[in-house]
Order: C-alpha cells, then sequence, then structure tokens
C-alpha cells in the first residue's frame, strides 16, 4: 500500500509538477487522506520519497495545496484524540504552521494544546515549534496557564529546544510575558533559558533575590548560574 501511494505521488509529480492540484485531484486525495489509514500510508510513502531525494519537491508540493490539508485538518479536529493527534504530528512533519497571528494552522494547534489527552497536547505543541513563530508557543503556554494543565515539565523544557526559529528570541519573549505564566511552567522556562543562553543573569538574580518566590523556582535559577557564572551571585 506505501508503494502504491510512493507511486501516486511519483505520476503526479512527474505529470502536473509541485503546484496547486487541480480539483480532480484534491477530492482524489481528500477522500484517500480522510481516513486514518490513509493519512498514516501517504506519511510513509512521503518519507520513503524523501530518503531517495524528493524531499524538496514533497515540501514545494504541500506548501502549494495548503488548503487541502487545512480542509483535511480541520475534519480531523472533530475526531477521536489519537487521530487529533496524528494530525497535529503531520502539521508539524511538513511545517505547515506559518507566520502571523491568524495563521489557521497554528489557530487549530493553540486550541488542540488545552485537549485533555497528552498525545494532543505534545504533537499539537510540537507543530508550533516546527512553525518557527515565538508568537504561537506563547500563546499556546498562555493557554496552558489560564486553563490550569501541567504538562510534563520535561516535554515542555525538551520541545522549546526544539524550536525550529531562533531559540534566543522566543527566550526573549517568554520573559517579557513572564508574569502571565504560572510558577509551574516559570521553572520549565529558566531550564530552557539555562540550556541556550547566558543573557538572563542580571534579570534572574531579582528572580533569585525574591524571597516570596518559589522554592523550586529560586533552586531552578541557581542551576542556571552553576552554568553561568555572575559575581553579583
Amino acid at each position: 500500500m506505501v508503494r502504491k501511494y510512493m507511486n501516486k505521488l511519483c505520476e503526479m509529480l512527474e505529470t502536473s509538477g509541485v503546484e496547486k492540484i487541480s480539483q480532480k485531484e484534491e477530492k482524489f486525495w481528500t477522500r484517500k487522506l480522510s481516513k486514518s489509514s490513509g493519512l498514516i500510508l501517504f506519511q510513509q510513502a512521503v518519507e520513503e520519497l524523501e530518503a531517495k531525494g524528493k524531499q524538496e519537491d514533497i515540501e514545494k508540493w504541500v506548501r502549494n495545496n495548503r488548503d487541502l490539508f487545512y480542509k483535511l485538518s480541520s475534519a480531523y479536529m472533530k475526531k477521536r484524540g489519537m487521530e487529533k493527534a496524528l494530525m497535529a504530528y503531520i502539521i508539524e512533519q511538513h511545517h505547515l504552521c506559518g507566520p502571523g497571528a491568524r495563521d489557521p494552522f497554528a489557530l487549530q494547534m493553540e486550541w488542540l494544546v488545552s485537549d485533555h489527552s497528552i498525545y494532543c497536547r505534545e504533537n499539537a505543541l510540537y507543530a508550533l515549534y516546527a512553525g518557527g513563530q515565538p508568537e504561537h508557543v506563547i500563546k499556546a503556554y498562555h493557554i496552558l496557564t489560564r486553563m490550569r494543565i501541567e504538562h510534563s515539565s520535561k516535554m515542555v523544557t525538551d520541545g522549546l529546544l526544539s524550536f525550529q526559529g531562533d531559540r534566543e528570541l522566543l527566550a526573549e519573549e517568554l520573559w517579557k510575558n513572564w508574569t502571565h505564566y504560572s510558577t509551574y511552567y516559570k521553572i520549565c522556562f529558566v531550564n530552557f533559558f539555562r540550556m541556550i543562553s547566558g543573557n538572563f543573569t542580571e534579570r534572574l538574580l531579582i528572580v533569585l533575590k525574591d524571597e516570596e518566590n518559589d522554592r523550586e523556582l529560586r533552586l531552578a535559577v541557581i542551576r542556571y548560574f552553576r552554568k553561568y557564572k555572575y559575581d553579583k551571585v
């Protein structure tokens, strides 16, 4: 079945290239990919073709057919948890979250981070990390804080490290929004800062000196200063 999908993709790329597909082709792919089994086969075929040097063509084809994938994603968001998680994985793999506060894929993933399923939350967050837009990640953690959802702290730190945009810029944006986050997420963010940047010494010293701050948060800051020596500490 994977070979059949590979052959179909190759045939399409040879005949119509990487441009937007026709209505007839869109109906074909909508029918095939509307079931999770078809979507899994499609992704396996894509990975096989990318391994054979077709990655650039596949990426261009997906980018030129965002409308098709958005229609599919909108349908999947109404399905069961694991199917929603699968669609979020596809969005991550193809970097479908684009720039702009109203990007349709990013809005879907921001909505999905509040799902009760850890698989949905994790895959939605990774789709936003793959998009490389700090504003989308910031909004996702605003939502998690507001909904009082504590996603796995290790997953948060590891996920932030996978961010495919400017990680220094992401760290700065997280700091700008510092007061909006719960202590739980502040600890995760300090761990992220420790991994990537020594630019937070002066700011985190203020956090450390404030005895009203949570003990675990202050200990996370101490671990930061074990890596980045600072005389004032």
